[in-house]
């Protein structure tokens, strides 16, 4: 299982699986951040209620439980402070639980 096939079977609010639900672009979008021989750093515009939040959240705990090594540190950014700021998360390992580990 990659993180592509991850996040496509993560469930929404409305009960259906992100992979169900996605448009096209939102999938390549997803395609080209979790593909392990691309680049690291991505820069994404969308307008608002484009999805960015949800989306790069599934990605997030996609890179997490698939790529990211065990208990390193990942960081998320936002222009809008109220939109999150700076966030952290450490992925998980086998004695500490993703929650758990979770800085946000």
């Amino acid at each position: 299982m990659t993180a592509v096939d991850l996040l496509a079977g993560l469930v929404l609010e409305d009960e259906r699986r992100w992979g169900e639900a996605a448009e096209p672009w939102q999938w390549d979008d997803a395609r080209s951040i979790l593909d392990p021989s691309g680049p690291r750093r991505h820069y994404l515009t969308r307008p608002r209620g484009a999805s960015k939040t949800g989306d790069l959240g599934g990605v997030a705990i996609a890179v997490l439980l698939d790529q990211a090594p065990p208990t390193s540190r990942s960081y998320g950014f936002a222009a809008d402070k109220d939109q999150g700021g700076c966030s952290s998360i450490r992925s998980p390992d086998s004695s500490v639980g993703l929650l758990k580990s979770a800085e946000l």
